[in-house]
């Protein structure tokens, strides 16, 4: 794992600046450490939250941003959305919308590892629980 001394400021546009949201603070700093570029399921599931912007989190598409908050690189995370990218089919007229979705992603990181040699726990299910959403807030 490799720290860096570098910091990210972000500034709140003059319409976020005076909510709740943010306290009274004008900008956020978010400090760059680099953890391992494999995601969790935990962290698949947050980043599906915060890419869709439900269960309370905003919704960021910058996958700067988003490397930022899970200290990983934004090839990482684009990395990530591309393999977790699902089509919804909405209607029967043509009418689709693409969205990263974290239980296609878990399932396809499951099956690469599988397919190198990696050892899976005995019942082949995953062998951690999802954070609860209230406890990812």
């Amino acid at each position: 794992m490799k720290s860096h001394d570098s910091c990210a400021t972000i500034g709140f546009t003059t319409n976020h600046r005076d909510t709740e949201e943010n306290m009274g603070r004008k900008h956020l700093t978010l400090k760059q450490h680099c953890r391992g570029s494999h995601f969790t399921w935990a962290e698949r599931l947050k980043l599906q939250y915060y890419w869709t912007g439900s269960n309370g989190y905003r919704k960021i598409r910058s996958h700067t941003l988003l490397g930022k908050i899970f200290q990983k690189s934004p090839k990482t995370i684009k990395r990530e959305l591309q393999r977790g990218m699902v089509e919804h089919v909405l209607s029967d007229i043509p009418f689709t919308r693409i969205e990263y979705n974290a239980d296609h992603a878990q399932l396809d990181a499951e099956n690469r590892m599988g397919a190198r040699g990696h050892n899976r726990n005995q019942a082949g299910t995953m062998p951690w629980q999802p954070e609860s959403p209230s406890s990812c807030l």
